[in-house]
C-alpha cells in the first residue's frame, strides 16, 4: 500500500549536519522558509511504515506533516541513502484503557464509621506512591479484543466453555459457559453478546485479570508486571497490573481530594453505585454512575474487583505505612467495592472481601493500575 505523505525539509548552508550535533547539545534552529516535498509511505505491517522521500541533502531540518487525525509518531528511525531519506516509524498507540493519574499520598487505612467489621481495624495511616488508575470496570469488548490478541498468538487456548493461559500451568482465565458471561467462543474468535459491550466483564478469575495486563501490556509495548508462570509482581515494571487493597482504597477515597463520604464519591448509594437496592439484580454498564473526585467511576458497586493482595483478616495490625502490598501468602486474593446484589454496607469504600483467585462469578471484575515512574 503506498500513501503520499507530505515533508517539510529546511535547507541551509550553516545548520547542523544531520547526525552530528553533539549528544546533549540543541541543534540551531531553522530560520529560513520551508519547502513541501512529497514522500511514498510503505505498509510494513504491524502498524509499522516506512516513508521514503526523494532528497540527498546533508544538511537539513525536517517535520512531518500528517493529514487530519493521522495521530502522532511514536518512534522514528531515520537513513540517509542514496535514494533519499527513509523514515521508519509507527504510529502512537492509543491505550486501550482510559486511565486516572492518582497523586500519592497519606490516608487513613479502614472503617472510620466503625461499622464493626474487625478485618476493617484498625485504622492506620498508609501512604501509597503515586500511580495511575483504569477510570472504569474493564468492559466485556476490551477483554475480547485483548483475548483475541493473546489467542491469535499462541498465548491462551479457548474452548466454547473455557479460556486458559498456554504459559505454565493452564489456570482458567475465563469461565465462558458460566450463565452470566457476556462473552462466547465460535471457533476461532470471541464474540460479546449485543448490547453488553461496555458492560464490566464477569466470570473472570484473579488470573484472568492478572494475564489481561500482562496481555494489555505486551499489545502497548510496555515492560511486563507479572511472571505467569510463578504469578509473581514486578513492582519496578510501568506495564498495567492490579492495584493493590491500599492504592485501591484510597482511590476509592478520592486520594488526596477525598471528601471522607462512605462510598465512593458520595454519602448517597444511589448517586454512585448499582446495588441491590436499584439494580434490578444484574450488572449495568460502566461510567453510568457519579464518579469521585478523582474522576473514577463504579468503585462502589456495579462488580466487586479484584486487588492484588492475599487476603489477611489480621493484616491491618501489622500492615507497613508505606505503599503495603498484602501477606506475603495466603489462600484467597482481596476484592473490594460491592456489587449489583449486594446490599449498600458491602458497598462502603473501607469494605474487605476476598475470593479464591481460581473462582469466577457473576459479579466479579476488575479494574487496572499503573506504576508512574519517578513518583
Amino acid at each position: 500500500m503506498n500513501l503520499f505523505f507530505s515533508v517539510c525539509v529546511f535547507v541551509s548552508v550553516v545548520v547542523a549536519t544531520l547526525g552530528q550535533t553533539p549528544i546533549g547539545q540543541q541543534a540551531p534552529t531553522p530560520t529560513g522558509p520551508w519547502s513541501e516535498v512529497a514522500g511514498t509511505l510503505s505498509d510494513l505491517g504491524e502498524s509499522s511504515y516506512s516513508l521514503q522521500i526523494p532528497i540527498t541533502f546533508d544538511q537539513m531540518y525536517f517535520r512531518l506533516l500528517f493529514p487530519e487525525g493521522g495521530g502522532l509518531v511514536q518512534a522514528t528511525q531515520l537513513n540517509l541513502q542514496p535514494e533519499g531519506l527513509v523514515i521508519h516509524y509507527a504510529p502512537a498507540i492509543q491505550p486501550l484503557v482510559e486511565t486516572v493519574f492518582v497523586e500519592g499520598g497519606t490516608f487513613l487505612m479502614g472503617d472510620e464509621w466503625w461499622d464493626n467489621d474487625q478485618s476493617e481495624h484498625p485504622v492506620h495511616s498508609v501512604t501509597v506512591s503515586s500511580f495511575s488508575m483504569s477510570k472504569y470496570e474493564v468492559t466485556n469488548e476490551q477483554v475480547r479484543e485483548v483475548m483475541q490478541w493473546a489467542y491469535d498468538r499462541g498465548k491462551v487456548t479457548a474452548t466454547s466453555s473455557t479460556v486458559r493461559n498456554a504459559q505454565g500451568y493452564a489456570q482458567e482465565l475465563l469461565d465462558l459457559d458460566a450463565s452470566h458471561c457476556q462473552i462466547s467462543w465460535n471457533d476461532s474468535s470471541f464474540v460479546v453478546h449485543t448490547g453488553k459491550e461496555d458492560y464490566p466483564c464477569l466470570e473472570v478469575t484473579w488470573y484472568g485479570s492478572v494475564a489481561f495486563c500482562n496481555f494489555l501490556s505486551e499489545m502497548e509495548d510496555l515492560m511486563l508486571c507479572y511472571n505467569l508462570n510463578t504469578w509473581e509482581c514486578d513492582w519496578n515494571a510501568q506495564g498495567y497490573r492490579l492495584p493493590t487493597e491500599a492504592e485501591w482504597e484510597y482511590a476509592a477515597k478520592g486520594g488526596l481530594n477525598g471528601n471522607k463520604t462512605e462510598y465512593a464519591g458520595s454519602d448517597t448509594i444511589d448517586a454512585v453505585a448499582w446495588c441491590r437496592g436499584n439494580s434490578g439484580y444484574e450488572s449495568h454498564e460502566v461510567g453510568t454512575k457519579v464518579g469521585n473526585e478523582l474522576g473514577i467511576h463504579d468503585m462502589s458497586g456495579n462488580v466487586w474487583e479484584w486487588c492484588w493482595d492475599w487476603l489477611g483478616l489480621d493484616y491491618y495490625s501489622s500492615s507497613p505505612s508505606i505503599d503495603p502490598r498484602g501477606p506475603v501468602s495466603g489462600y484467597n486474593r482481596v476484592i473490594r467495592g460491592g456489587s449489583w446484589v449486594n446490599r449498600a454496607r458491602d458497598c462502603r469504600v473501607a469494605d474487605r472481601n476476598n475470593s479464591n483467585p481460581d473462582g469466577s462469578y457473576s459479579n466479579l471484575g476488575f479494574r487496572l493500575a499503573r506504576t508512574v515512574p519517578g513518583r
